[in-house]
């Protein structure tokens, strides 16, 4: 790698934006939630890309919650925003990114040349296309399978729930509902702000899905909220972690976030 001098400070592209979108509430496909993982870039423009760039492997990150993508292409990181705005469109932002010049930017130059034209993406056999109006493929990711389990272990307690027909506060007024996983029997055991509750999980990646929910059945002033919380875990899709936040989600729509309150 040339050395040069380097300027360490973020910019913006012209025609970018670093602004989060609000959430879209539509019905998507099941395909939406399975974005939420880290992908390893294989083709930009048809050109294949190597395993490794200027001795980096070059890597396409999404964040479902956050709405948010993030690139190591062997030279700078470029980060920026996403909407899914139906099953199967997207739109993308080119983002940040710091200034250095390095022997191969080609990923770099390549994603930033293509992002502002993306409009569908496509799912297939654990890889991810890019695709723009006219339906060409502009970019191909393969997804890079690692194990999740280790980002749950532990306890967690419930501090947002989207889509309430109340407030938060009003909802579990005295206990807020908890979650525990027990990884190598995939269970799951908690208290759901009235009662305690149990049930499975299957865990592939960030895809997660909870079998039926079993609990005991006391009466308490939390119940309205304890059945959506109920509810709301039935229909979990995937996962995203950051931290000590947990945060479960549907197709694309973050609906619980919790607090790791036990290691």
């Amino acid at each position: 790698m040339k050395s040069i001098n380097l300027i360490a400070v973020s910019i913006v592209f012209l025609f970018g934006s670093c602004s989060l979108f609000q959430p879209q509430q539509y019905a998507s496909d099941q395909s939406a939630s399975n974005l939420n993982a880290k992908w390893h870039i294989i083709s930009i423009d048809n050109k294949k890309i190597g395993d490794k760039v200027n001795g980096i492997e070059p890597s396409f990150s999404v964040d479902i919650a956050k709405k948010e993508y993030s690139a190591i292409t062997g030279c700078n990181n470029l980060m920026g925003n996403f909407e899914v705005k139906a099953p199967n469109k997207i739109k993308m932002t080119r983002g940040i990114s710091t200034m250095m010049a390095c022997d191969n930017m080609d990923v770099e130059l390549g994603l930033s040349r293509i992002i502002p034209t993306i409009t569908n993406y496509k799912l297939a056999n654990d890889t991810l296309s890019l695709l723009d109006a006219k339906k060409n493929i502009k970019a191909q990711f393969k997804l890079k399978k690692e194990n999740k389990s280790a980002l749950l272990k532990g306890g967690w307690e419930l501090d947002y729930m989207g889509m309430a027909s109340a407030p938060f506060e009003e909802l579990f007024p005295t206990k807020k509902p908890t979650l525990e996983f027990d990884i190598k029997e995939e269970t799951l055991t908690g208290n759901g702000g009235c009662n305690s509750y149990s049930s499975t999980f299957q865990l592939d990646g960030h895809k997660l899905k909870f079998s039926a929910i079993a609990s005991t059945k006391m009466a308490c002033p939390a119940l309205e909220g304890e059945s959506m919380y109920f509810k709301n875990l039935q229909g979990i899709s995937s996962f995203s972690v950051n931290d000590d936040q947990l945060t479960l989600i549907t197709d694309d729509i973050a609906v619980l976030r919790f607090k790791k309150i036990k290691k």
